[in-house]
C-alpha cells in the first residue's frame, strides 16, 4: 500500500506473469481500486498455482475458461485471447527453404530439486533422448537437428553427446548455445518442425499452426491435454513415421488434436494476437 501510494495516478495495473504474483499487492490494488489485468502465460497454469485473483484474466481457449472456472480462482471477467508470446511467432516470416528441427532435451536439475521430483527427468531419460536424436539424423540425413537447451556449459549430457558427434563426424546434429542470439523465437522461423520434450513453447507454436511433435517419458506427470493426442510419441518408431509425414505436408491430426487445436489452442486472426494491446485497449 505505501510503494503503490506514492503512484496516485494509477488506474490500472497488468501482470505479465500470472502465477508469480503475489497475492498482497493483488489485495493492495482492490483497497486502492487499481483495476488488475493478467493473462495465461502457460497453458498448464492452472496446474501450478491453487489461485490467483485479477479483474480481468485472458485465457487460450473455451476448455481452457472451463478448467479455471471451476478451480479456485476468482476473476470479475474471463475472456479468451490467444498466449501472450504466440505473436512473436506469428508475426515471424517463415524461411520454408530451411531444413532445420529444433529438438528440446530434457532438462538436467540439481539434487535438490531432484528430492522433490523423484525419477523425473532421469539420467537414463536424458541419454535415451540424445539417443533418438542421432538416430533421427540418421533417418533424415539432408535435415539439420537444433538441439537447444538451457546451460549447455554446464549440462554434462550435452558436452558428452557433443564429443561423441565430434569423433563420428556428425555434421548434421549442431548443440546451440544458451545465448540471445539462439531464442526459440528466432529459431522457429527457420525451423519446419518442433521436436522433443514438453515446454511452452509447444503451446505457443501449436496455436498458431506450427509443426510440433512430442517424445517425452515423463509427460504423465502432468496434466496436460496435448499427451492424448497423435502428435505425442511413445517411442522411436512413432517419431520417425509421423517426423517423415509432418516433413512431408502429409501428417493429419486425429479427432482428439484436432478438438484439443479447436478447445484450447485455436488460432487467432493476425491483427488479435497480442495481448498487451488489448488489454491497453481496455484501460484506455
Amino acid at each position: 500500500l505505501r510503494f503503490l501510494n506514492k503512484f496516485q495516478n494509477i488506474k490500472a495495473a497488468v501482470f505479465s506473469y500470472d502465477i508469480n504474483t503475489d497475492i498482497s499487492i493483488i489485495i493492495a490494488c482492490k483497497i486502492l481500486n487499481i483495476r488488475t489485468f493478467s493473462f495465461q502465460e502457460r497453458s498448464n497454469a492452472y496446474f501450478f498455482t491453487p489461485y490467483m485473483y485479477f479483474d480481468e484474466y485472458y485465457v487460450s481457449g473455451p476448455k481452457i475458461k472451463k478448467l479455471f472456472s471451476s478451480n479456485f480462482f476468482r476473476f470479475d471477467s474471463l475472456n479468451i485471447l490467444s498466449l501472450s508470446r504466440s505473436k512473436l511467432i506469428h508475426n515471424k516470416n517463415k524461411n520454408s527453404d530451411k531444413k532445420n528441427i529444433i529438438c528440446l532435451p530434457p532438462p538436467i536439475l540439481d539434487e535438490n530439486t531432484r528430492i522433490n521430483y523423484g525419477d523425473i527427468f532421469s539420467r537414463d531419460k536424458i541419454k535415451n533422448f540424445y539417443e533418438i536424436v542421432f538416430k533421427l539424423s540418421k533417418s533424415f540425413p539432408n535435415h539439420i537437428f537444433w538441439i537447444k537447451n538451457k546451460f549447455t556449459h554446464n549440462n554434462l549430457f550435452t558436452n558428452e553427446f557433443g564429443d561423441y558427434l565430434k569423433k563420428l563426424n556428425v555434421k548434421n546434429i549442431s548443440i546451440l548455445e544458451d545465448k540471445k542470439k539462439n531464442s526459440l523465437y528466432k529459431l522457429i522461423k527457420n525451423a519446419q518442425l518442433l521436436f522433443g520434450n514438453y515446454s511452452s513453447f509447444f503451446d505457443e507454436c501449436f496455436s498458431v499452426n506450427e509443426k510440433i511433435l512430442l517424445y517425452d517419458k515423463d509427460f504423465s506427470a502432468f496434466d496436460h491435454p496435448l499427451k492424448s493426442t497423435n502428435i505425442f510419441c511413445n517411442d522411436f518408431f512413432e517419431i520417425e513415421q509421423r517426423m517423415n509425414l509432418m516433413l512431408l505436408d502429409k501428417f493429419n491430426y486425429d479427432i482428439k488434436t484436432s478438438e484439443i487445436k479447436n478447445d484450447y489452442f485455436p488460432t487467432f486472426k493476425k491483427n488479435s494476437t497480442d495481448v498487451y494491446s488489448h488489454i491497453i485497449s481496455r484501460i484506455n
